[in-house]
């Protein structure tokens, strides 16, 4: 960690002197190469700005783990106010004056544009158990009953499809093959028969789904 450190402290001028840069930017604030490099730019009263990407935690998973961590930037920036707040209560350094809620950035263009939904088109951006607080659990009957809850979830829209073969519904998924296969079990569990209003992917573009639908439906997001 202190050769890194030093490290840091010889490349930051030169990466200056050479690009002339104004700020550093960071995706996170945890890990400790982020740490690090967050110290030796305050050592050199050069801005460090984060852009938090997510913190699920806020919405009641293990917090206690932000206890350790030390925010010496110059600025953070949070998709919402309650990813901000429970890490202002967390992070050592972090004040209502150095954060800021802008939301998604890479969403920025979606409110630029006139947004024109098609009637009846509903998108569902599927969740994972394990991705979730399924991980943190323990109790073994608490487990059992949140898979199910999340599996019931995907039926019901599911049969939402079934019942209403005038609305086109698609299922979004993340892009690795098990988050496919995973709702892609539930379907061939679910459904005696091949919906044609339904569909289930992992590949196509989420702002550009959020955009053409009427309707859009998603869990413990902290983009949505």
């Amino acid at each position: 960690r202190r050769k890194y450190r030093k490290f840091l402290d010889r490349l930051l001028p030169i990466l200056h002197n050479r690009l002339g840069f104004q700020a550093i930017l960071s995706a996170q604030l945890s890990y400790v190469v982020q740490q690090e490099l967050a110290a030796a730019a305050a050592d050199q009263r050069r801005p460090l700005i984060v852009l938090h990407k997510e913190a699920l935690d806020a919405y009641g998973g293990i917090l206690e783990i932000y206890r350790n961590y030390k925010f010496v930037g110059t600025k953070v920036l949070f998709y919402n106010q309650s990813i901000r707040e429970a890490l202002i209560s967390r992070i050592e350094g972090l004040t209502s004056e150095n954060t800021a809620v802008v939301g998604i950035p890479r969403f920025d263009y979606y409110f630029q544009e006139t947004r024109v939904p098609q009637a009846k088109t509903v998108v569902f951006f599927s969740f994972f158990p394990n991705d979730k607080f399924t991980a943190t659990i323990k109790d073994r009957g608490r487990l059992e009953q949140l898979q199910q809850a999340y599996a019931d979830f995907h039926r019901q829209v599911m049969e939402f499809a079934a019942r209403h073969p005038d609305f086109h519904v698609t299922i979004k998924t993340k892009a690795a093959a098990h988050y496919l296969d995973y709702v892609q079990n539930i379907y061939l569990q679910s459904q005696t028969r091949a919906l044609a209003n339904l569909v289930i992917t992992n590949f196509a573009n989420a702002a550009t789904l959020i955009s053409n639908s009427a309707v859009v439906i998603g869990f413990d997001s902290t983009v949505l």
